[in-house]
């Protein structure tokens, strides 16, 4: 009787050499390391406590990165609903069509571009995180009026705060673990590996 190279498990009659298991299969979607079947329990069991998440790595997101994606979603929401203030005031008679059509884009593109740093910091991407150091580091060089020196207290805040060891880890742990799920899929495809 053959058994799955990865686990060890009983496998059908008709199964190939080499084949996997379904849960050894369906791990490997998970992005869930199958070289240590016992680390977490059974394949099946860390599955099972994991069935809303198939595609990624659960990591515990702090409460700070989490604060950063919520900001990042508000302000595309707000760019959004000024790039739709613009359309409206052209309607109105208010404003020129290029003029209109202006703000329109730019907002849309700082919208978008909000949104995408909102699910990087939400999926732990780390580009996300030296994108906001360097943009911080540039604003707090460039300086700007005296009067908003709580903005200048917010870059150096996000600054300590996305460079501590802690944070740097979190992200590292996540790409690393995302980057894993995705040569196995690619792996997976690429070698045609049935399911069992």
């Amino acid at each position: 009787m053959a058994a799955c190279p990865c686990c060890g498990d009983a496998l059908p009659a008709d199964a190939a050499a080499g084949q996997l298991c379904s849960s050894c299969v369906r791990a490997m979607d998970a992005g869930l390391d199958t070289t240590h079947p016992g680390a977490f329990g059974s394949v099946e069991q860390t599955l099972q406590a994991d069935e809303s998440r198939p595609d990624s790595y659960v990591v515990e997101r702090p409460a700070g990165i989490t604060l950063i994606a919520v900001v990042y979603f508000i302000l595309g929401a707000i760019v959004a609903i000024e790039g739709a203030i613009a359309i409206v005031s052209y309607a109105a008679g208010r404003t020129s069509l290029s003029a209109a059509l202006t703000f329109f884009l730019f907002d849309i593109i700082g919208a978008l571009f909000a949104f995408l740093f909102a699910v990087g910091y939400w999926r732990l991407w780390d580009w996300t995180r030296v994108v906001t150091i360097f943009f911080a580091f540039f604003l707090l060089l460039a300086g700007g009026p005296s009067d908003e020196w709580w903005l200048r207290g917010i870059d150096i805040a996000l600054i300590v705060y996305l460079m501590s060891p802690k944070v740097r880890a979190l992200f590292y742990e996540a790409g690393e673990h995302e980057h894993v799920a995705i040569v196995d899929r690619w792996l997976r495809r690429r070698f045609d590996v049935s399911h069992g």
